[in-house]
């Protein structure tokens, strides 16, 4: 496990790798998946972006319901930009495997229909 100390390292170690993702994350939309809330990097990032960038897009955090508490997801969404998804657990989280199947078939139209028309 890597203490502030190790995360601060890391930083500067691959400053170039943590240059790129701010870049992404300035660009596109992400959904995070089995990555916790809490995690020192991410936080850091989301929180320094959005407040650089207010109008950067909206990112996504996938958690199961009752994970965390409505106060603390509320603190996270507006510090972060973000949207909790909450889903079911139950059955080895099939509720969050069939979201992302469904997710998949959406963006995967979404591109044929970009491809046809070339309308980005």
């Amino acid at each position: 496990m890597m203490g502030s100390t190790s995360y601060a390292q890391a930083r500067e170690e691959f400053r170039g790798f943590y240059s790129l993702l701010e870049a992404l994350v300035l660009t596109h939309t992400f959904l995070f998946l089995g990555c916790g809330v809490h995690d020192p990097d991410i936080r850091l990032i989301l929180e320094d972006t959005f407040f650089r960038h207010p109008s950067s897009p909206k990112h996504f955090f996938a958690l199961p319901n009752r994970e965390l508490n409505n106060l603390v997801i509320t603190v996270l969404e507006e510090s972060m930009n973000l949207t909790m998804l909450k889903y079911n657990p139950e059955n080895n989280h099939k509720e969050l495997e069939d979201s992302i199947k469904e997710l998949v078939e959406l963006v995967e139209s979404q591109r044929e229909l970009i491809k046809q028309t070339g309308n980005w």
